[in-house]
């Protein structure tokens, strides 16, 4: 999937519902702005949505009204679509403004309820797949998570918190869009289902404004967890990656396993944001999507060079730019780069 530039110019165009009514005629000629921001891990989706109300004919919506979406370019066959929980609703003026914000899930509500239970005997997958039963989602677990053993997790936090608990310590993704509850691995181009995402190939001379960021603190050879020998009585420490510049993790494990996982897992996220790259795209792109892994093309030899992954995208459509799209991307990098891990050294 390459993008070109001069393509073929195209006219922009949304669909907006509220509870299943369509207000697209309504609500379009009074568009101020619409973005749709669309993340990885650790947030849900988010919507944006601002319109004109100065002759007080647009009723507000509700709180926890469902919101859908398409926006795309007419006659192009591909579209983003989403459904989205209304969560803020502001009024403001003059002129009388109205903007709505909604999310994929919902930022108040019983998956941010804090619980106390614990989880035994269980595999990652029947974990995930219990909470989304409770919570009337549909799981999307990753095959190669579904059956990785959990011997013993106390929760003393929300569901939605401790999978992004989970999500950190097999460094996965942990979120909720379009009523189904995803977990699934940072870094493999794949669909929760085990689809290949595209390859996207970006040239310069796509793209209007852009950034390239690079950082040596961020620069770790590798990251250092200590877990609790209570045979020995000791601490014990794993290495992943190499010794050198090493970042030694806070968190206290009990288990060698679980400290070789949580190692490894960090060492992918500190090589992925090791450098970053943002883009504006000037002709926007409605099947960008996080995950996507993508190549550069006409920048500099330092950046063509990085295999990246897109981490989120934000699309845009108003009146003065049209339909745009800003990629974010690191290097890509997963936790099967850092699978060889040193052997165990004693943590003194």
């Amino acid at each position: 999937m390459i993008v070109q530039p001069n393509q073929p110019m195209l006219r922009p165009t949304c669909k907006v519902s509220i509870d299943g009514v369509d207000l697209t005629a309504r609500l379009l000629p009074r568009l101020g702005s619409l973005s749709i921001t669309t993340t990885r891990a650790g947030h849900a989706d988010q919507l944006d949505l601002e319109f004109e109300a100065t002759d007080g004919r647009v009723a507000l919506p509700r709180t926890g009204a469902r919101l859908s979406v398409m926006l795309g370019f007419e006659g192009s066959g591909v579209a983003l679509q989403g459904d989205y929980t209304v969560d803020e609703i502001e009024h403001r003026g003059a002129p009388d403004m109205i903007s709505v914000r909604a999310r994929s899930a919902r930022v108040a509500g019983p998956l941010n309820v804090r619980k106390e239970r614990s989880w035994t005997d269980t595999a990652l997958g029947k974990l995930v797949k219990i909470i989304a039963s409770e919570h009337g989602l549909e799981p999307r677990v990753a095959s190669s998570l579904a059956d990785r053993p959990i011997a013993h997790l106390d929760q003393t936090e929300s569901d939605m918190a401790l999978l992004r608990r989970l999500g950190r310590q097999w460094d996965a993704i942990a979120t909720v869009k379009a009523g189904r509850l995803l977990f699934a691995p940072i870094g493999q181009a794949l669909t929760a289902g085990g689809t290949a995402l595209p390859l996207l190939t970006l040239v310069r001379s796509a793209g209007d404004q852009h950034r390239y960021h690079a950082a040596e603190r961020n620069a770790y050879t590798g990251v250092r967890a200590i877990w609790h020998d209570f045979g020995a009585a000791r601490g014990r420490s794993v290495l992943a990656g190499t010794a050198g510049h090493v970042k030694v993790m806070r968190d206290r494990y009990a288990r060698e396993d679980d400290a070789q996982r949580a190692a490894a897992a960090e060492m992918a996220r500190v090589q992925r944001r090791a450098c970053t790259f943002e883009l504006q795209l000037a002709i926007g792109r409605p099947d960008l999507m996080p995950e996507m892994p993508a190549r550069l093309i006409g920048w500099h030899p330092a950046i063509d060079t990085i295999t990246w992954i897109i981490d989120q995208a934000r699309h845009r459509l108003d009146g003065a730019s049209g339909y745009t799209t800003e990629v974010s991307l690191e290097n890509r990098a997963t936790t099967d780069d850092h699978a060889t891990l040193s052997e165990t050294h004693d943590d003194m």
